[in-house]
């Protein structure tokens, strides 16, 4: 790897000037500078820029103090190490051969103390025995033992290593990160205590592991306190993945159930501990390269690889790999995917970068399966060129050196990257961003940024309204990080710099100007994947409103706790206790303070929860207390708040690319309202393993299927606004119906509107994938279904919520028999079809 310092030439040359006035050199002279300058342009850079696209180049900003500086260059050298926390009955799944498998080196503490007790000494023999009865080893014994696996990996080049059940308290994560620099992620098999002690029973019957009596000791040592406080903590710091384990979803008549749970958990499993990638996808010349260098410098320890260039060093270096691919190209073979994927994973482990910003692969459909084996593929950017920038890219392929294709395969390879956009378009990872012939590199990756910000849950109150209990729980409910103003600005005065820099200059510390503890909550989320975070009492009047606003865009929601005046000084002084320090006329000075600061919000912006769970009766502490009962009370109607928000989409299903057409365009037209796209019938596909063609229209999907999907699909971010295709199977008979759908669907979701879209008959026929008499069923269904949403909900126009929007809308003042369809020539291609959907439901629905 080659870790580049960038600096500017006037930093260096302010720099050199500066040192120049006490470092007595000959050589620190402006005549010297501008040569060592012109050396360094000619013969050093070059270097950087032809190992640029490979991956190789770990780039740091030079501009940074020196501590920031040094911690970001640490970062891309730091070992990336998961513990692996489960119950005893899960070590029998064998995921620690197959994290084996993903590139991992995997550190068995149970090996490593049956090895330390054959030197014999009282101490191993100690160690041994505790493990024998299932107990803890002692954190004196293990960690050093632990600390040396570790580094003897290290020296064999692994930069990703995975240990079972170390560190598992406080005490050994402690220890652990005082010796060794690393950055740590715990995987924790999670299940309740029942299902642990269930798991390992099967496991003791299937394979004879163990004893019940051992078993049941190591599964009070996972759910003791010290490591139930461990897994706490490390939520907190964001740096925890629950994955589930438990035998309930398995049927109990199944043979080989572990195996069945082995293999379920893994799934789960590979998402957390793969690499994360992003792609950028779009046809030659569109300007990948130059916006995947710059996403890059938005996102922290990662690094920027260009597949098609990282294959073409390898093959003139001569390296191993290019060597084999040299002998493939010889016999007139392709290079397959897999290859690629591999060289790609080895430059990202050998830099331990914790995320790729991918380019040139996957560029075609037969490659996707090997990439997603390859990496947790998060997003995929998509840049989809205007006919006149289609052309525009096509000239500037043509006049380029180096093109990667010819004038001949362009048109070819575009098509080539559609349909890989198209998939992940599909599976609701796609954001498209539309190019125009005098689009600038800058306003794409602004508008990229903007699309890609996450969601943000404000809760604000007055002193003692219980805000910081409530937005803790959010957090362990929902898994969203909860923070505070304080939380943000320590990690800046951490991280060094020079934003570290004026807040050590501010007079009050505590209370920094608000501008600075934005420019430290951008460092606070860039740092982090979440998709939404709960912001404690960090918003608070109509001035810090207006700058959030203007840097990050409104919150999801802007919540007020309310609580009668009367209980808030009882609460103040309760937290006081028997300090003797609550000082009445000063707490009630700092409420008034407060609400006046909350009342210069406009009310309409605020949506106002009680903050009691319940009516204060005069004879109960519970509302004094702040009891468990009443906060859980509080925080249910907090996560009404925090839904999902869903715009479902009924089309006559004989096509499934006439749902996937029009989701895709509304997401891209509508994409200042960050839509995401799930194509319900490709989600099911892909958790049966099985293409969306095994389900036709017709196909009786159980309502538990759809249930599960659209769980999964939502908890992406769950609080995203999607656009639900490909869903109401109205074309069978019998159960679910549509109604079946449509209740389930409200269940799990805020559902912002039904949208019916009106296909005539023959279009219907045209585009129909199915034989004639199901086509003409279809038909009729359709049109039935769209009747009966339409008497059973009130219009689009009176009742703006959670309502039915005919598409097309039907003229002013008339009240047509059958609700109307779009021309025919409006629906002559899928294309024109879902273009002028899209203009439609945005106009109305989005306006």
């Amino acid at each position: 790897s080659i870790l580049f310092i960038d600096t500017p030439d006037e930093t260096m040359v302010s720099r050199m000037t500066e040192r120049a006035k006490t470092s007595g050199r000959a050589d620190d002279n402006p005549e010297t500078l501008k040569k060592r300058l012109a050396t360094y342009h000619e013969q050093t850079f070059p270097v950087t820029d032809y190992y640029a696209g490979t991956g190789r180049v770990c780039r740091v900003d030079g501009t940074e103090s020196i501590d920031q500086v040094y911690a970001t260059a640490k970062s891309y050298f730091t070992p990336r190490v998961i513990s692996v926390l489960a119950a005893p009955g899960a070590a029998s799944l064998g995921l620690m051969d197959r994290l084996g498998h993903l590139g991992y080196a995997c550190i068995n503490t149970d090996e490593l103390v049956i090895e330390f007790g054959s030197k014999g000494t009282p101490e191993s023999r100690n160690a041994v025995a505790q493990l024998q009865r299932g107990e803890r080893v002692s954190c004196e014994v293990l960690c050093p033992l632990v600390l040396q696996a570790i580094r003897r990996v290290q020296a064999d080049g692994f930069m990703q290593i995975a240990i079972t059940n170390f560190p598992s308290t406080v005490e050994e994560r402690d220890a652990m990160e005082s010796r060794i620099a690393c950055d740590l992620k715990v995987v924790f098999l999670d299940s309740t205590r029942t299902e642990a002690v269930e798991l390992a029973n099967l496991a003791h019957r299937e394979t004879g592991q163990g004893s019940q009596f051992v078993m049941e000791t190591q599964v009070t040592a996972i759910f003791s306190k010290e490591t139930q406080d461990f897994v706490a903590d490390m939520d907190k710091r964001s740096k925890l993945a629950r994955v589930p384990c438990s035998v309930k979803s398995i049927h109990p008549g199944k043979a080989q159930i572990i195996k069945n749970i082995a293999e379920r958990v893994f799934v789960d499993m590979k998402k957390q501990v793969l690499p994360a990638a992003t792609l950028v996808l779009g046809p030659p010349a569109s300007g990948r390269s130059t916006f995947s260098k710059s996403w890059v410098a938005r996102t922290p320890n990662s690094i920027h690889i260009d597949a098609a260039e990282l294959l073409d060093k390898e093959l003139e270096r001569k390296t191993m790999l290019g060597l084999q691919m040299e002998e493939m190209l010889v016999k007139g073979q392709v290079v397959p995917a897999r290859f690629m994927v591999a060289a790609v994973r080895r430059v990202l482990f050998a830099t331990g970068a914790a995320h790729v910003v991918l380019e040139s692969l996957p560029t075609s459909l037969d490659q996707i399966d090997s990439v997603e084996s390859g990496f947790n593929v998060e997003r995929a950017f998509s840049f989809d060129p205007d006919g006149r920038g289609l052309a525009k890219c096509k000239e500037r392929n043509a006049r380029a050196k180096n093109a990667k294709v010819t004038d001949g395969e362009f048109d070819v390879a575009a098509q080539r990257i559609a349909a890989v956009a198209a998939h992940y378009a599909t599976i609701g990872r796609l954001l498209s961003v539309p190019l125009q012939e005098n689009s600038s590199q800058a306003d794409v990756v602004e508008m990229v940024a903007s699309s890609t910000r996450p969601s943000f849950f404000a809760v604000c109150g007055a002193p003692c309204t219980g805000k910081t209990v409530q937005c803790d729980l959010l957090s362990k409910k929902l898994g969203f990080p909860a923070i505070t103003t304080q939380i943000v600005v320590q990690e800046a005065f951490g991280k060094g710099g020079k934003l570290a820099d004026e807040l050590q200059a501010c007079p009050d510390k505590s209370s920094p100007p608000y501008n600075l503890v934005l420019d430290a909550l951008q460092a606070f989320i860039s740092a982090r994947s979440a998709a939404a975070f709960v912001l404690d009492d960090m918003i608070v009047d109509s001035q810090q409103l207006a700058m959030f606003d203007d840097i990050f865009g409104p919150p999801m929601q802007l919540v007020r706790l309310h609580v009668p005046d009367e209980l808030l000084e009882p609460r103040a002084s309760a937290r006081a206790g028997d300090a003797g320090e609550f000082d009445s006329e000063s707490f009630e000075a700092q409420v008034k303070d407060k609400i006046a600061k909350l009342d210069t919000v406009d009310k309409a912006r605020w949506t106002v929860v009680d903050g009691c769970g319940g009516t204060p009766a005069e004879d109960s502490d519970e509302f004094v207390q702040l009891h468990p009962r009443r906060m859980e009370a509080v925080v249910q109607s907090l996560k009404k708040l925090l839904r999902p928000k869903v715009h479902a989409f009924l089309l006559p299903m004989v096509n499934y690319d006439i749902g996937r057409a029009i989701g895709r365009e509304v997401c891209n037209v509508g994409r200042g309202s960050k839509l995401i796209m799930v194509d319900g019938v490709a989600r099911v596909a892909e958790r049966s393993g099985k293409g969306s063609a095994q389900f036709p229209a017709g196909s009786k999907i159980s309502l538990a299927i759809w249930e599960t999907v659209l769980k999964e699909a939502f908890s992406s971010n769950p609080l995203g606004s999607y656009v639900v295709v490909n869903y109401f199977a109205h074309e069978h008979t019998g159960f679910p119906t549509v109604r079946d759908q449509r209740d389930l669907l409200e269940s799990l979701a805020t559902v912002e509107s039904f949208v019916t879209v009106g296909v005539s008959k023959e279009q219907i026929a045209k585009h129909s994938k199915l034989p004639h008499a199901e086509t003409v069923q279809a038909a009729a269904a359709h049109s039935v279904t769209r009747q009966m949403l339409r008497l059973e909900c009130q219009p689009y126009e009176m009742n703006p919520q959670s309502s039915v929007l005919m598409l097309p809308l039907p003229p002013k003042n008339e009240e047509p028999l059958e609700p109307p369809t779009y021309a025919d020539k409006d629906c002559s291609s899928f294309a024109s079809m879902a273009a002028i959907v899209a203009k439609d439901f945005v106009a109305h629905r989005l306006k």
